[in-house]
């Protein structure tokens, strides 16, 4: 992924320089110096024995659905195979826009709490911790691969609706390493 993440930070198309919505030249610096700070949060997420797994990419409450008792998730239009911390961060954003919820709100916290549950067979409970923070503050990125071939099969009309999408993930990022 740091490689995948270099060769986008020089696509000034998908990063719409030239846009109101997109990156600053402020701001593409700001990412260019963060090259080694990625590769190191990548690294880092690897130590951990969390095995990489299904990743639904867009759940939220529109995604899954409750017929007969049972749980039906669905709209797989976005999944990967990923790490699995990585999925939290779309059903944190969508918490926060239906609910406005903060990432510091009680529900967040109880939610990481069930999902880390799931993983303690791969790690102690204080290694998931800090692997979440981790995948937490990375998660963005496998997002914006997620967006690159939707854009690339658009129009450029039709692509101009999304202009702000990549640049918009970016600052999350890094929003995200400058806590």
């Amino acid at each position: 992924m740091p490689t995948l993440y270099q060769e986008l930070l020089n696509e000034t198309e998908l990063l719409a320089t030239n846009h109101p919505s997109g990156l600053s030249l402020l701001e593409c610096q700001r990412l260019q110096d963060t090259v080694d700070v990625f590769a190191s949060l990548c690294k880092q997420l690897a130590t951990f024995a969390i095995p990489e797994t299904l990743h639904h990419g867009d759940l939220h409450d529109g995604n899954v659905f409750i017929h007969n008792g049972r749980y039906i998730f669905f709209d797989w239009g976005d999944s990967s195979i990923s790490h699995p911390f990585f999925s939290i961060r779309d059903t944190y954003a969508n918490l926060n826009r239906r609910f406005g919820l903060g990432k510091n709100s009680f529900w967040f916290e109880r939610l990481k709490d069930c999902y880390l549950r799931s993983w303690v067979e791969y790690e102690t409970r204080e290694k998931l911790e800090v692997a979440f923070e981790i995948a937490q503050k990375l998660s963005p990125i496998p997002d914006i691969f997620r967006w690159l071939p939707v854009l690339s099969n658009m129009d450029k009309a039709a692509r101009n609706n999304y202009i702000d999408a990549i640049p918009n993930l970016l600052r999350e990022f890094l929003s995200a390493i400058e806590v």
